[in-house]
């Protein structure tokens, strides 16, 4: 089975400078998001350790960041809990996220803001990532995803330029569609393209 890492080496091995993502104007290809990530995970080892719960807050103009921060945290056997900077659901629902996600380490634009001591929780599902989202009435639900689910399908057939998926979206930080988004590049080969601001107008600058 492959694994976001063994999916990223390939993407270096076959097309290292291509681009996996940009936001606006500013791109990050596959060999820059390796380097990247690989270097931040030392810089960020002394703080996140294996099981580690890690809050992300980042927002959409940070995804460049995000993206090579993500793969580091994974990188270093911890769980990803993606949470938007933009939330308005105010400083008590990251309270509550805290609590149900028994997080330990925030980190908001990379940067370590919140750190405790590592708790021992079991693993039974290898859990790589876990995404809360608020229903109709508003309770917030985390979703657990293991590696092997990210990873459940993909295709690292090498086209041409020219026949390459371009991916353009404005999802919001945090959810379920951009963490896709944020790895179709890797399990699909896509141009992934991230609008910093959430407007038609913003999307349209893109074409």
């Amino acid at each position: 089975m492959m694994n976001l890492f063994d999916l990223l080496n390939e993407r270096v091995r076959t097309t290292p400078h291509w681009i996996a993502h940009q936001v606006d104007d500013e791109t990050l290809t596959y060999e820059q998001w390796k380097f990247r990530s690989e270097a931040r995970s030392n810089e960020l080892a002394s703080a996140i350790s294996s099981g580690t719960r890690v809050i992300m807050q980042y927002s959409r103009s940070e995804f460049l960041s995000y993206a090579v921060d993500y793969l580091a945290v994974l990188q270093l056997g911890a769980i990803a809990i993606p949470v938007s900077i933009e939330t308005d659901m105010g400083s008590r629902a990251l309270d509550t996220i805290s609590r149900m996600s028994h997080s330990v380490t925030v980190l908001m634009f990379g940067i370590v803001v919140d750190s405790k001591p590592a708790r021992n929780h079991p693993r039974d599902e290898d859990v790589a990532e876990i995404v809360f989202i608020s229903g109709m009435i508003g309770a917030l639900t985390g979703w657990a995803c293991s590696m092997g689910e990210i990873c459940h399908a993909w295709d690292t057939t090498v086209v041409s330029p020219s026949d390459r998926g371009r991916d353009l979206h404005g999802a919001s930080f945090g959810t379920t569609f951009l963490q896709e988004m944020l790895r179709t590049p890797l399990l699909w080969g896509s141009h992934v393209m991230t609008s910093s601001k959430a407007s038609g107008s913003a999307l349209l600058e893109f074409l």
